[in-house]
């Protein structure tokens, strides 16, 4: 089987899709600690990776997105992170067969705000590494940080990485319409600190916003590094029809949007769908 490094040489990389649209298609409930499902329907988790596999994908995000001390502990499951981190590895891995890489997913804290603050920096910076020695002793093949709305707190997640494994890193942010991150700055302004850090070797966008405005994001920023370029839109955005928040993008308008963003030299592209909203 290839390195990461070894299929970033392909024309393309397949990405998977957002493990918690999924989950919540199959009757997970959005006051569900979608994470804590690695212990408790780990074959829900499993068949989720096995129809990505099967769909195409080069890679699968492990079930670890909301994996950390801060967010867990909205369950009072804190004490759990690493037998939670564990059992999405292993469940990925089985799914795996050898036959793709496992990405081991790491998302934001929720403290939203545009930096850390002092007083909470030494614990985001701790929850981190735990969640990154974690994922590394698990076994995942790379780590993939997503759907950062700060690059201050992306920054911190990638020194913790660095700092205790060495495993590659893709790091992507997330911006609106404007291209814009949540905060105001200017995506070409965010992303330039991610992409010139030296752990990271593959850097983008996802969630959000849709193929569209995506690549309108991605046209300001690909040519300000040399590294890989990752994106994984939304599918459009949502409407309400009858109570259901659904996207209407079909799949045709999603794979004339690949074919654009290849175009422009993106290496790695997936989808996001509903993920902003219940993951």
């Amino acid at each position: 089987m290839k390195t990461i490094t070894e299929l970033l040489q392909q024309a393309v990389v397949i990405a998977d899709g957002a493990m918690g649209t999924m989950l919540y298609q199959h009757g997970a409930f959005l006051n569900t600690c979608f994470e804590e499902l690695n212990l408790t329907r780990p074959e829900l988790v499993g068949r989720i990776h096995s129809e990505y596999i099967e769909a195409g994908a080069d890679f699968i995000e492990t079930n670890t997105y909301g994996a950390n001390a801060f967010k867990l502990a909205r369950f009072g499951l804190s004490d759990r992170s690493d037998q939670i981190i564990h059992a999405a590895v292993e469940i990925a891995r089985q799914a795996a067969n050898d036959k793709v890489l496992v990405a081991g997913a790491i998302g934001p804290l929720g403290v939203d705000l545009p930096q850390i603050p002092e007083h909470l920096r030494n614990a985001a910076y701790e929850a981190f590494v735990s969640v990154v020695r974690s994922l590394d002793s698990a076994g995942a093949d790379f780590l993939l940080m997503e759907t950062f709305s700060s690059s201050d707190e992306l920054l911190l997640a990638i020194e913790a990485a660095a700092d205790v494994c060495t495993k590659p890193i893709f790091a992507q942010m997330t911006c609106g319409p404007k291209q814009e991150t949540r905060y105001g700055v200017p995506i070409p302004d965010a992303i330039a600190p991610i992409a010139a850090h030296p752990a990271v070797i593959a850097v983008g966008l996802n969630c959000s916003i849709g193929p569209s405005d995506m690549l309108e994001a991605i046209r300001k920023i690909h040519r300000m590094t040399s590294k890989p370029f990752i994106v994984q839109p939304n599918a459009g955005f949502p409407r309400q029809v009858e109570g259901r928040m659904l996207y209407m993008c079909t799949p045709e308008y999603m794979a004339e949007y690949a074919k654009r963003f290849l175009e422009i030299g993106v290496k790695v592209i997936g989808e996001e769908e509903l993920a902003a909203l219940v993951a």
